[in-house]
Order: structure tokens, then sequence, then C-alpha cells
């Protein structure tokens, strides 16, 4: 195997145990229906069930997401590009923006969705903030 191939998998492996441990504890207080309910609900039901219901956040959606993601790549090895805490992060600050105006950010607001690795993300690797604005 490559030196630089060996240096991603370290560098993707670090990242994953590092959130583990940070939102272990986080994603464990979230009930089993909840996590069934989000990981088999289309988005617009998603949608109405943060928004509209207010069954779940955003917040909840993602780490739900991260970690049925984590739980795939043990048997796909599909992961490359790791980018749970900006996820996350994005997530935080749409509850934020959906408690303060009682209204979503835009038709995706707290739909968490996957880019293929074949495009290149400008500044990630900076810290990289995506904000989506309707």
């Amino acid at each position: 195997m490559d030196t630089i191939r060996k240096q991603k998998l370290a560098n993707r492996e670090k990242q994953i145990q590092e959130f583990i441990l940070k939102y272990k504890a986080e994603y464990e207080k979230i009930d089993a229906s909840i996590k069934n309910k989000i990981l088999n609900s289309k988005a617009h039901q998603i949608s109405n069930d943060i928004c509209e219901n207010k069954i779940y956040t955003s917040a909840m959606v993602v780490l739900v997401y991260c970690f049925a993601s984590l739980n795939a790549n043990k048997i796909t090895n599909a992961l490359t590009e790791i980018m749970f805490e900006e996820a996350i992060i994005l997530a935080k600050s749409l509850d934020e923006y959906l408690k303060q105006f009682n209204e979503p950010k835009g038709p995706l607001h707290g739909i968490p969705f996957s880019i293929k690795d074949t495009f290149d993300i400008k500044s990630f690797g900076k810290r990289f903030y995506l904000f989506f604005h309707s």
C-alpha cells in the first residue's frame, strides 16, 4: 500500500474515532424508535417532523445518519472525506434558525445528504462550512 493511501486511511480512522468519542453519548440518548423513524422516513417526512411537528431536531437527524454511515462503512468501506463535524455544526445552526424565526431556512432544512467524492469541495481542509440560502 502506498504512503498516501496509508496516510488517508489513518486520518480517516482517527477522524472516525474522535467523532465516536465526542458524540457517542449524545447518540445513545436518542430513543431507538426515533432513530428508526428517521432512517425509514422520506426527506419530506423528516423535514415536516423537524419544522412542523418538532419531533426531533436537525442535529438529531444528522447524528443518526452519521452513525448509520459509520455502520455502513464497516461493511462497504465507503467513507472517504468525513465531514461529520461540519454537518453537526450546520445542523445546530439550522436548529437555532428555526427556533429564532419559526420557519425553515429553505426546502432542504435539516435534510442530510452526501456528495460523491469526485467533486472538489472548495476550502475543505481549512474548516468548511456550507450554509444554504433559500
